[in-house]
């Protein structure tokens, strides 16, 4: 059987005699490439290819070098590539084999609100929150003789961004 040159999906194979197979792999295939952006990812910064929505989409020859690479949004940190390559290598370079589905992870930075009796007692579980989310501060259940609880300390943040202790406000009963 002959190989045809203007096949250019390859591969081909041939066989000569009765025992003996060949096979060819062109050099100009070219195979598929999506990016995706997953949950706190701002951008992927490499390849520079334009958005479709959430995801990138292009071609890429066989056996080249390719990089992929991404930006975290603020408030995240970097999980790592999910799909046809599994890695918590926030640039990665591959090999072009095959088409390739991927998408870049990250997780949200999550804080710690701490409530302080500030000189009164009993205690309340911290709270754990994700960074830029809203929360609203717990109905307080700390006591302290003599005095009238009269709010937190901190009540005006809306967004969290850091570890955060509150601590109780009194004024005398």
């Amino acid at each position: 059987s002959g190989i045809s040159p203007n096949n250019t999906s390859g591969p081909w194979s041939t066989t000569q005699g009765s025992s003996t197979t060949v096979t060819f792999q062109t050099a100009w295939n070219t195979y598929t490439i999506t990016i995706r952006r997953g949950t706190g990812i701002s951008d992927i910064t490499s390849p520079a290819w334009g958005w479709t929505g959430n995801y990138k989409t292009g071609s890429a020859t066989y056996g080249n070098s390719f990089n992929i690479n991404a930006s975290v949004s603020a408030g995240y940190h970097w999980s790592g590539w999910t799909g046809t390559y599994t890695t918590s290598t926030q640039s990665y370079t591959f090999t072009v084999n095959q088409n390739v589905d991927v998408t870049a992870n990250a997780v949200a930075n999550t804080y710690t609100i701490r409530y302080n009796a500030n000189g009164g007692s009993g205690s309340m579980s911290s709270k754990t929150v994700r960074a830029g989310t809203s929360f609203y501060l717990p109905i307080n259940t700390l006591t302290r003789s003599g005095y009238e609880f009269v709010g937190w300390s901190d009540s005006s943040f809306t967004k969290v961004s850091e570890n955060i202790s509150v601590y109780a406000q009194y004024k005398k009963a």
